[in-house]
């Protein structure tokens, strides 16, 4: 009864106006990474066809890979001894010739890869929630920047960025759990694969992940939970990948009806990628400045099998791609003179969900299992509630309440 009437109190409060706050954005200087590659003696393949496939998938087109023979920063040895290719100028047929030829056997290709990184946001200083010991820790983290380095993400990481901070170099930092790169809220490192291995025992803990997140509409009832298949599209490779058995429970915090727009809290019982993103797509009501999942988003058909990737699908899905990738470029569509590759516009603001979005990690608790090697142990952290989340005319103790009487019923 009080939570009925405490919800229906609380769903007529107006929602503020969306304010991310996005730090300063930083563009660092390209820089080179070399790469040695081994080709298969027993697998006779071209040049071009050893780095566009497994495990490097570098994406070449034939003009690109010319470019970068030309400039030295490809280069192909055989004993030691390297391969001088010299391309005659206007031969495109001695050319085509070249990329269709297999490497001799044991052929060893060095590619140096002259990397422009993404810019992301760069705060002063992480912000640490708690280091209640050596080997654990928590922060923070703020929207925009990756967890670790993935494809052209490298130094601009949270990974990179707390070494520096905690002048660790010498100590590797392991992340407990992921957080997507526009995501912010809890993020748990550990400084030892003992500690690693001790909170990734299953077995072990019961885990409680308490996210938020801003809507449009309203979820198709107070209290939902969403089980649908996650289904992965990857436009550059044309795959596609379903994840079965994931499980997220949402409840309702407030609704403003002349936004038509929900706060709402989620409760993670699975951690896939983009789980709550594509599972509130699939209930209609998705976060409202996601560039992927949103009403105007790259994947914002709803999709539960691969049945619903139909032809017309993926060819509109890959149009959308070229369409996100020609407003990126630069205006005078400018390429790089050293490896030929687009220079990109950096956007200055959070206008089409570049560096944030609506979904925060609000707080993250571990509790070991009775009777288990950690029965007892208990580490629970949370972080302020984003003023996104908090109507006008209210403040975040009073937010709090509302999710602390859904977690008790959940």
């Amino acid at each position: 009864m009080f939570g009925t009437l405490f919800t229906q109190a609380f769903s007529t409060y107006t929602l503020p106006v969306i304010v991310h706050n996005v730090s300063p954005i930083n563009s660092p200087l390209p820089y080179f990474r070399l790469h040695i590659i081994r080709s298969n003696p027993s697998v006779k393949r071209s040049l071009l066809d050893i780095l566009n496939s497994k495990p490097y998938r570098f994406g070449f087109t034939k003009d690109q890979l010319k470019h970068l023979l030309q400039k030295d920063l490809v280069q192909v040895w055989v004993s030691s001894v390297r391969v001088k290719i010299t391309i005659p100028p206007h031969d495109n047929d001695f050319f085509d010739r070249i990329m269709k030829a297999p490497l001799s056997p044991y052929s060893v290709i060095t590619y140096n890869q002259h990397i422009h990184e993404t810019p992301v946001p760069t705060p002063e200083r992480l912000k640490i929630l708690s280091s209640t010991n050596s080997s654990l820790l928590a922060i923070n983290k703020p929207p925009g920047i990756p967890v670790h380095g993935v494809q052209k993400y490298f130094y601009n990481t949270i990974q990179s960025m707390l070494a520096e901070q905690l002048a660790c170099k010498q100590v590797t930092l392991y992340p407990l759990h992921r957080l997507d790169r526009l995501t912010s809220g809890v993020l748990l490192w550990a400084t030892n694969p003992t500690t690693v291995s001790k909170f990734k025992n299953r077995n072990a803990w019961c885990r409680k992940k308490i996210y938020l997140a801003r809507v449009k509409g309203r979820l198709p009832n107070f209290s939902t939970t969403c089980t649908d298949d996650l289904v992965y599209l990857y436009p550059t490779r044309h795959m596609v990948r379903v994840f079965q058995g994931s499980i997220t429970s949402f409840k309702e915090v407030c609704y403003d009806e002349k936004r038509d727009e929900s706060v709402i809290c989620a409760f993670l019982n699975t951690g896939f990628p983009h789980q709550i993103r594509i599972h509130l797509r699939n209930l209609g009501c998705p976060i409202i400045d996601d560039p992927l999942y949103s009403k105007t988003g790259k994947y914002k058909e709803i999709t539960r099998s691969r049945n619903d990737v139909t032809d017309a699908y993926w060819d509109e899905v890959i149009q959308r791609s070229k369409e996100i990738q020609s407003k990126k470029r630069s205006v005078d569509s400018a390429s790089c003179s050293i490896c030929n590759a687009p220079k990109y516009h950096v956007p200055k603001t959070n206008e089409h969900g570049d560096y944030a979005i609506c979904l925060h990690a609000w707080r993250y608790e571990y509790k070991g299992v009775p009777g288990g090697p950690y029965a007892g142990e208990r580490h629970s952290y949370e972080t302020p509630i984003p003023s996104w989340a908090i109507p006008i005319g209210t403040n975040e103790e009073f937010v709090k309440g509302i999710i602390v009487y859904h977690t008790t019923s959940v």
